[in-house]
């Protein structure tokens, strides 16, 4: 019964969606300047062990990254992503 939300740059991105074994996948793509993003992910609640995890795929060309984010009521997860 894990719910989180998730955010780029502080906009909502996916709102309170349940956590579960399937996967979501949702397309992002990064502006063409320095500038990076935040992806950041929020615990609505934490279900019944807490804290809430998540599994970030990223995937660049043939390159994949797999992050692992965890966020409970007092601490989110975020990571910053940039161009080279």
């Amino acid at each position: 019964n894990d719910s989180v939300s998730v955010f780029i740059n502080n906009k909502v991105l996916l709102n309170k969606i349940a956590l579960s074994d399937k996967a979501l996948k949702q397309i992002i793509y990064l502006p063409n300047t320095n500038e990076g993003i935040i992806i950041t992910m929020f615990a609505e609640n934490e279900g019944s062990i807490p804290p809430n995890t998540g599994l970030l795929i990223l995937r660049d060309g043939e390159i994949k990254y797999e992050i692992r984010f965890s966020s409970n009521k007092n601490k989110s997860a975020a990571v910053e992503l940039q161009r080279k």
